[in-house]
């Protein structure tokens, strides 16, 4: 078949096609990852600066199941393959795709026939593939990666059915990267996930890259369908109250463990497991491989943290097509002063609230004051709500948010810090088993300070220019305008009451 080709628009800032009435309309963009097992679609609203999802669907063909035996790519592969295809472009057709791009990786660059099956690709769609180098496809997961988790330091790994891509980064730089034969279908043509033959294989790949050991105690960036399975997998076992995968975190230890059992688990035991973790069974024959590579990087590596990723190679290639002005911003800063800026009832009002709060905290916490400014920034998310239910609509807004650049202590760090500002009562168990009671001292705190600036100043930022807090021997004054323009209110003596009697009540908060 044929079609007439997608055309490539500017990919400036602000563009887009014409909404109904006249006004911008976001643009849509669009990659097909036509991976060694799968071949997903992904079509993103350019919504600066995080992601936005618009459709996501993925088809398991199997392309590089037989690689390493035959050096080809599988037959009955390559024909679901261009099934996949048609249905994949018809549907980003009828969406109004504006950009659209085919990434080709592990299996299309090193089969033998790779070259000609992307030609013929290209001449049955009339659209080019772009088949990734190893370093291209390390360093795009690794752009996806840093998005999600700024200033990252690590190692990130992303684990495709081909190949396995080791990137070293320093704060969000890239210093190191491999490209490495480890996808389970390969080493699925090699043995079982217990096979010793096969870990003695895997570690010798390891060995050869010396960088590792220089980062060494820090994170592991975990990306990568089969390492998502994982992660569901800890969760279920561990009865974790929140089913999100980017930003989940444990040490090293606990997913080692759950890795090293999967290497050894029977396809009839995986087949219950997979069913209590929702995890789709197509993906059930690679777990065993999956685990036994993650385990034998934590062995090599030692990260006191595994982290992770939603955010890989499909965004990577979206914080491509940004402006670097956008791709220099701090995602989670630049996406709630966004937010703000559209929603709040006075537009955003974040830096003027995280001025009035900031005496609030003496003592200072490393990574704090980019989490308390973040909240103060979404301190309007529930006032279109009704006020009864504005505390628990805050809390889950973020809460479950799914792209949100953080880890989840963070993330219960800001929806508690907002379920405060509207009046919350007791702790919500989700947030009591992910945020330390401290880190709860400090969030109540903020939260009760937001709610004490929204009442002095009607939701408004200008009147807390003349206003301040400040601890007087101990004792939490409020210093409003001392010309009586803005005098103070039931309203304001009740809401600074509660406030200094919650801080009064916990010494350390007062630490200097």
């Amino acid at each position: 078949m044929s079609r007439a080709p997608l055309k490539s628009h500017p990919r400036a800032p602000g563009g887009g096609r014409p909404s109904p009435d006249g006004g911008p309309r976001s643009r849509r963009l669009g990659v097909i990852d036509i991976g060694s097992n799968s071949i997903r679609l992904v079509i993103f609203e350019r919504s600066e600066p995080l992601p936005v999802a618009l459709f996501n669907e993925k088809v398991v063909c199997g392309l590089g199941r037989d690689l390493a035996s035959t050096g080809r790519l599988r037959p009955q592969g390559k024909e679901m393959a261009l099934q996949c295809l048609d249905r994949f472009l018809s549907l980003a057709d009828a969406v109004e795709v504006e950009t659209l791009e085919l990434l080709a990786t592990a299996a299309v660059r090193d089969a033998e026939d790779g070259p000609e099956f992307a030609a013929e690709i290209s001449e049955r769609f009339e659209l080019p593939v772009r088949v990734l180098s190893g370093e291209e496809e390390g360093s795009l997961a690794a752009e996806g990666v840093v998005w999600g988790a700024p200033n990252a330091t690590g190692i990130i790994g992303d684990l495709g059915g081909g190949s396995l891509e080791l990137v070293g980064v320093e704060r969000g730089r890239i210093k190191y990267q491999a490209t490495l034969p480890l996808g389970p279908l390969r080493l699925a043509e090699l043995g079982s996930g217990s096979s010793k033959s096969i870990r003695s294989h895997i570690e010798g790949q390891l060995r050869e890259l010396g960088w590792l050991e220089g980062l060494q105690g820090e994170n592991f960036y975990a990306v990568g369908g089969a390492w998502r399975s994982l992660a569901k997998l800890h969760m279920t076992w561990a009865d974790y109250p929140l089913k999100i995968i980017h930003g989940y975190s444990l040490p090293r230890r606990d997913i080692k463990n759950i890795a090293a059992l999967l290497a050894n688990q029977e396809l009839d035991s995986l087949n219950e497991i997979a069913g209590l973790a929702g995890i789709n069974p197509v993906r059930l024959d690679t777990l065993p491989l999956a685990g036994l590579v993650l385990n034998r990087c934590l062995s090599a590596v030692k990260p006191k943290q595994v982290v992770f990723s939603a955010f890989g190679l499909r965004e990577g290639w979206l914080f491509e097509q940004l402006s670097p002005e956008i791709r220099l911003t701090d995602p989670l800063i630049a996406a709630v002063q966004d937010y703000a800026d559209r929603q709040g009832r006075y537009g955003d009002r974040g830096e003027a609230l995280r001025r009035f709060t900031d005496p609030l905290f003496p003592e200072k916490r490393n990574g704090e004051k980019r989490l308390r400014q973040a909240v103060c920034h979404l301190s309007d998310v529930s006032w279109r709500e009704h006020p009864e239910y504005r505390a628990n609509y805050a809390l889950e807004k973020v809460l479950f948010r799914p792209n949100l650049p953080v880890e989840h202590r963070d993330r219960a760090f800001i929806a508690f810090s907002l379920y405060w500002r509207y009046g919350g009562g007791d702790t919500p168990e989700t947030i009591a088993a992910l945020l330390a009671e401290e880190a709860q001292d400090r969030a109540r705190t903020l939260g009760l300070g937001l709610r004490l600036a929204d009442s002095i100043a009607g939701g408004h930022a200008a009147p807390l220019a003349g206003c301040r807090l400040e601890f007087v021997e101990g004792e939490l004054e409020l210093r409003l305008p001392s010309d009586g323009s803005l005098p103070s209110s039931e309203l304001v003596e009740r809401r600074l009451a509660q406030l200094r009697r919650f801080v009064g009540q916990r010494p350390h908060l007062m630490a200097g």
